[in-house]
């Protein structure tokens, strides 16, 4: 019979309590990604950079997130979840208060290079908070729960970035970023100060901990989300490196294309807030997300096709409805994949792909908007392309049963 250090695994906190809590972490860690999304384009130009250096600074949060990310699942399974996401939190509000002192792009590319690194943590380790706490057949449903916490943000990030912008300067809104990261990690240290960091903490068989006894890896099924994951945010690059350039060609301001981020977080908060989330603990992960792919690619393929304002707000609603679909079942295959005792790692693999994708994304649209002359769609439509790949890679991991959930309530 196996030990109570092996049928436990390294979570520090898990039930309710560990919902909220990385429920906020979730919130506060995209808000703090999406402030950035209208400004840190325009504000690298403010401060002398090429649209191709622009994409470069955007990308560097990413690159830099790359490593932090594999690092960061490591350490959330070695000494528990709870020191290495407040260590997350203090640096990032110290990072974020670094770009009010940028005062050249290459001042501004160190910090954002910092930044990326120092976020690192914080996602992986409240969605592997997540998965601890919840049970596999209804994981979906509860990922997609908590993880509307990313469409709130979206839907508060980029408009009022873009709006206090516009009134008060680029300085004062990462400050406030920078005080409510500061402020979130009192409120997680508190919160969290019953729990042993490196802790084992035992769980019943029917939910968390069920691969605890040493089960391994479900390579496949994390291969496949992190592929996912990589297809995803290419588009989630372009879209925040470009879409600003965009915009701003067509003569409107930060505050538009803050708006058609807010679009695009209101119908992804719709879709993760309803009950869709049954069907993917019902008939499978991977049911969800060919779904929202396809959508996340028509609105990306409607933006290239006319890259007229109306249909760049058209796109965006769309692309949210897709990502609303996707992403709490991508999730949830990834908390099936790893066990509790390697979530940290696996949710760590996930995000690193998340990471790279929106670096590559960034990167290549930049490149593309320094060479076009005007507004091009080719950005969207080489995003939209790689959305369609990754759909025919889901369609063929579904007829190997890849991601199905088992009546009895366990990952198959």
């Amino acid at each position: 019979m196996a030990s109570s250090r092996e049928l436990a695994a390294p979570s520090g906190l898990t039930g309710s309590r560990g919902v909220h809590l990385a429920t906020l972490v979730v919130f506060v860690a995209f808000l703090d990604f999406f402030i950035g999304l209208p400004l840190v384009p325009t504000y690298a130009k403010d401060l002398g950079a090429s649209a191709a250096t622009a994409g470069i600074i955007v990308a560097a949060y990413s690159v830099t997130n790359l490593p932090g990310n594999i690092a960061a699942g490591y350490f959330l399974d070695r000494f528990g979840r709870r020191l290495p996401i407040t260590t997350g939190l203090v640096v990032t509000a110290l990072a974020l208060a670094g770009y009010a002192l940028a005062n050249s792009p290459e001042a501004l590319l160190a910090v954002r290079g910092l930044h990326g690194f120092a976020a690192a943590v914080l996602t992986p380790g409240a969605f592997a908070m997540l998965g601890d706490s919840t049970q596999t057949h209804s994981r979906a449903r509860t990922m997609g729960r908590s993880a509307a916490g990313i469409a709130v943000a979206a839907v508060v990030g980029p408009a009022s970035a873009g709006i206090l912008a516009d009134r008060i300067g680029y300085e004062p809104v990462f400050l406030i970023a920078a005080a409510l990261m500061a402020a979130t990690a009192v409120i997680y240290i508190v919160g969290s100060r019953d729990a042993d960091a490196a802790a084992f903490v035992e769980q019943d068989g029917s939910g968390a901990g069920e691969d605890s006894t040493g089960e391994p890896f479900n390579a496949a099924g994390l291969a496949v989300a992190s592929f996912i994951a990589l297809a995803l945010t290419i588009g989630i690059g372009t879209l925040a490196t470009y879409m600003p350039l965009h915009v701003e060609a067509l003569g409107e301001t930060s505050r538009t294309s803050g708006s058609a981020f807010t679009l695009y977080a209101v119908t992804a908060l719709i879709m993760m807030v309803g009950a869709i989330g049954v069907i993917g603990d019902r008939y499978g992960r991977l049911v969800l997300v060919s779904a929202g792919l396809g959508l996340f690619g028509a609105g990306l393929f409607l933006m290239a096709w006319a890259p007229e304002l109306w249909a760049l707000f058209v796109g965006m609603a769309v692309i949210g409805l897709g990502f609303g679909l996707l992403f709490p079942a991508a999730a949830a295959l990834v908390a099936d994949s790893g066990g509790v005792q390697r979530r940290g790692l696996a949710f760590g693999i996930f995000y690193g792909a998340y990471s790279l994708g929106v670096a590559v994304g960034a990167a290549m649209s930049g490149r593309i908007a320094d060479s076009a002359e005007g507004v091009t769609g080719v950005p969207y439509a080489l995003a939209g392309a790689v959305t369609a790949v990754c759909i025919v890679v889901v369609l063929a991991a579904i007829t190997r049963g890849i991601g199905a959930v088992k009546s009895e309530g366990r990952a198959a």
